[in-house]
């Protein structure tokens, strides 16, 4: 039998954006293990201090629909583009330049 880890988020629901009082998702932590590793790791991680860790018995329907939920949650984040990385940079070489003028500015 297989066995896998996941982790459980509650927070409080945003009304503005339609959703219940209590928003809770699922992450799938492991893939499917025997057992003892899947204990094993559950054991390290709540060592570690990583909270609401579950152990569940593997069904193929119930963790293809978890990773499938956990795709789109991802997905719907923006992902960044070389456009962003080169305004983030800009940004810090800017502030770089304007830091050395500063120390310039003392010395004299």
């Amino acid at each position: 039998m297989k066995y896998y880890l996941t982790k459980t988020d509650v927070r409080n629901g945003d009304p503005q954006k339609g959703e219940p009082v209590f928003v809770a998702t699922e992450v799938v932590m492991t893939k499917p293990a025997t057992r003892k590793a899947t204990e094993g790791a559950r054991s390290r991680w709540t060592a570690m201090g990583i909270e609401n860790l579950h152990v569940n018995k593997h069904e193929a329907k119930r963790y293809n629909k978890l990773v499938r939920e956990q795709n789109k949650r991802r997905k719907a984040e923006k992902q960044m583009t070389k456009a962003d990385l080169a305004e983030i940079v800009a940004a810090f070489t800017d502030s770089e330049e304007s830091k050395e003028e500063e120390g310039n500015k003392s010395n004299d």
